[in-house]
């Protein structure tokens, strides 16, 4: 038996030296690095083996990580092995956390961007990736990604890219570090959520519509390296209250802050060469501007706010003209007091009567845009003002004054939010476009006091079902009622002596209707478009209607007509010579109610 031991023992000796010499060799001549920081494999050209590989599957293609290249690679049909394609290598993008990272011309920095329909919270710039620094975020390389609520840029970043955060319309918070030089053209483009933003000193330029659209925000400062506020830079900020201009300034190019609405006092440093004319336009609430400069500004684009005249001050040491009472703002010209703006955070608004126990004036614009949901009007007020709640979207409901007597034109105009409103038996008149595109509104009653109803006043209030108008009313204006899609139900005064051009028009779920028997004209498209007007109950015997009144009225079947069938004959021949260019033919007019069934007091009239 120990003879039989030694032989065997050699020869397993032989066999494994020989098997570690194959693998060897096997190895050796088929590892190969098709680019950096792939792992190596097998290649097709040297394989050797002892049955020829197979690759007819698909290419499976791995993306890049943070300390790989991406490429792609086949199976073997019979084995493991792999073949990796040595031409394909994904080596200047890479993706971590929702980032792609791309080389930059000279391959010394990255520049960063977000990954395609990702979803981000949070998005947070690193300091460096594959060991080289990230230096900038890539134009348009956010754009539009409206989930973005928070984003923290590291300190190796110098530029975001023009639209960088074009449109992320969720961001909130932003933190921009001291090494960035230069931020882009629209590169938080319209970012209406944005509440605050932090401009380092670092920054020494800040291209056109960089802020613009930023409605959110309430206060700028902008750094002194800065020398240039480009067009259109903060324009629509419509919730800018002050901005802090550096002291080298030397230009204010045309819109940089157009449509500020809420923008109420400015200071122009001495440094100041040139201002285009239209910086400043519909900042209705600029009520006091800083001139230090040599710049003559008495022809510039800024529209007066209504009783108050503008103060130019020509030194800093001048006293300002704005008081401030509780967050109101008010201004005093000619020994009148005037509420011009609210400047504080509360949603529930109780308007003082007085300022230190004096009565003042509503300025025109003086709630526009604001963030509150209730509001109470003092009682001693007697009107409101010119685009006093105008874009006021969150507000659900107001008290008005019980002395009030006249609601002005465009006062509630897009006050989406406003669900119902009460108008006082004092008020007289409801001006121009005064409650349009309230689109929450679903019902309102005019009081027997209004005589008179603006054109357009309740234009596109796309939920009133029903209107209720009272006994005293004397003119409705043209388009009063256009567009208010889900009216079903409105009463007419028989004061009322005619219908105005397009007053139903497209009041598509209007089904019937009464004309009390004082009104004698129906102007031109009153009823176009109501799709859904089954029946119209005529009740006066002379009467002129005028052209494309019933056009597209697809669902008219009965006219009920006060008259006699000669009558109804004439109805659409009086001609108003106002409107002579446009009376319709007698055929466009007995097509328009073809099917129609015209029931008068004598006998109807069918027409086909």
């Amino acid at each position: 038996m120990k003879y039989i031991k030694i032989p065997l023992l050699i020869m397993l000796i032989l066999l494994m030296l020989t098997s570690c010499t194959n693998e060897e060799n096997t190895s050796t001549a088929s590892l190969t690095t098709p680019k950096d920081n792939i792992t190596t494999t097998t290649t097709q050209e040297n394989i050797t083996t002892e049955h020829a590989h197979s690759y007819s599957s698909d290419w499976i293609v791995v993306e890049p990580t943070d300390i790989k290249n991406g490429y792609r690679y086949k199976k073997c049909d019979d084995c493991d092995d792999i073949y990796i394609d040595p031409d394909f290598v994904i080596d200047s993008l890479s993706y971590i956390d929702g980032l792609v990272f791309e080389l930059s011309e000279d391959e010394s920095y990255y520049i960063v961007s977000g990954k395609e329909n990702y979803s981000y919270d949070t998005v947070v710039i690193p300091t460096s990736y594959n060991n080289k620094p990230v230096k900038e975020i890539k134009t348009s390389g956010f754009e539009k990604y409206d989930d973005i609520l928070s984003i923290y840029i590291s300190n190796t970043v110098t530029s975001i890219g023009g639209g960088a955060f074009y449109n992320c319309s969720s961001l909130t918070s932003i933190s921009i570090p001291d090494s960035v030089t230069s931020i882009g053209g629209s590169a938080f483009y319209n970012c209406s959520s944005l509440t605050s933003i932090s401009i380092p000193d670092s920054v020494t330029s800040i291209g056109w519509r960089a802020f613009s659209g930023c409605s959110s925000l309430t206060s700028i400062s902008i750094p002194d390296g800065v020398t240039s506020i480009e067009t259109y830079t903060f324009s629509n900020c419509t919730m800018l209250q002050s901005v802090k201009v550096p002291n080298n300034l030397k230009s204010i190019d045309g819109y940089a802050f157009e449509k500020c609405y809420n923008l109420y006092s400015f200071t122009i440093p001495k440094s100041v060469e040139a201002i285009e004319k239209s910086a400043f336009r519909s900042c209705v609430k600029l009520v006091e501007i800083y001139n230090l400069s040599s710049l003559d500004l008495s022809k510039f684009e800024i529209e007066v706010t209504s009783g108050i005249m503008r103060k130019i001050h020509t030194t800093k040491e001048e006293e300002s003209v704005i008081t401030n009472y509780n967050d109101y703002l008010f201004c005093k010209y000619e020994n009148n007091y005037y509420l011009f703006s609210y400047i504080g955070n509360d949603e529930n608004l109780i308007i003082p009567e007085k300022v230190y126990d004096n009565d003042y004036v509503f300025a025109d614009y003086c709630f526009s845009n604001g963030r509150f949901k209730t509001i109470i009007m003092p009682n001693n007020k007697t009107k409101t003002s010119y685009q006093m709640f105008i874009h006021c979207n969150l507000m659900e409901s107001i008290v008005l004054s019980n002395m009030l007597t006249t609601i002005d034109s465009f006062s509630f105009e897009n006050c989406a939010s406003l669900k119902s409103i009460i108008i006082p038996n004092s008020v007289t008149s409801i001006g121009q476009s005064a409650f349009s595109n309230c689109s929450s509104l679903t019902s309102i009653t005019i009081p027997n006091s209004v005589t008179s109803i603006g054109n357009c006043a309740f234009y596109n209030c796309s939920s009133l079902e029903t209107i209720t108008i009272g006994n005293g009313i004397t003119e409705i204006g043209e388009s009063a009622f256009h567009a208010c899609r889900q009216l079903k139900n409105i009463t007419i005064s028989n004061s009322l002596f005619a219908l105005k051009k397009g007053l139903f028009y497209h009041c598509t779920s209007l089904e019937s209707i009464i004309l009390p028997n004082n009104i004698k004209v129906i102007y031109e498209e009153t009823f176009l478009n109501c799709a859904n007007l089954k029946s119209i109950t005529i009740q006066s015997n002379s009467i002129s209607i005028r052209s494309n009144v019933f056009k597209n009225c697809s669902s008219l079947t009965d006219v009920y007509f006060n008259g006699t069938k000669e009558e109804w004959q004439n109805v659409h021949r009086e001609p108003d010579y106002k409107y002579v260019d446009h009376f319709q033919t007698e055929k466009e007019y007995y097509d328009a109610l073809s099917g129609c069934t015209i029931h008068c007091i004598d006998g109807d009239i069918v027409i086909d």
